[in-house]
């Protein structure tokens, strides 16, 4: 046999036992400034990785300077490297408006982490404004161990007068 299609193979049965025992526990969202919870999301879908969910976030987010994001998932299995990248769509055109890379590092396997990661608004007329951007936006997030992608999922964002 190639050593190179059984290395592929493993890889891939590795990246699936990633995949089957990753799940998203919650998430919040934060004004970085102040501290004060925006949104959050303690009870995350079984099928998040297939469907597309969705999100309704306070239209003032769009107002914030930076957001915190705070995600909570586990993992049965080791991940050398986990990574994370969001790409933002504007009507499901090809190109992303936005793209994010956030780097987690080593997970112990069989264990619950706290990922905290912050992100810098545009500011000014670079930002849609909530009327122009809800249900329109998704991002679509694909979690990687490395290069090698361990699942993907999509969240259609609708965002909300207070």
């Amino acid at each position: 046999m190639n050593t190179a299609y059984l290395k592929r193979c493993a890889d891939e049965d590795r990246r699936a036992k990633i995949a089957a025992g990753f799940t998203i526990d919650g998430m919040n969202m934060r004004d970085a400034s102040t501290g004060e919870m925006l949104w959050e999301m303690n009870s995350w879908p079984s099928d998040w990785h297939v469907a597309e969910i969705q999100a309704r976030v306070p239209a003032r987010i769009l107002q914030c300077p930076v957001v915190s994001r705070e995600l909570t998932f586990s993992s049965v299995e080791k991940v050398a490297n986990l990574r994370c990248e969001h790409r933002v769509y504007l009507d499901g055109a090809p190109d992303p408006i936005e793209v994010w890379d956030f780097d987690f590092g080593f997970v112990m396997p069989g264990s619950r982490n706290t990922w905290q990661t912050t992100v810098e608004a545009a500011g000014g007329e670079k930002m849609l404004s909530p009327t122009e951007a809800s249900g329109r936006v998704t991002v679509r997030t694909k979690f990687t161990d490395g290069d090698a992608t361990i699942v993907e999922s999509a969240v259609r964002v609708f965002y909300d007068n207070d």
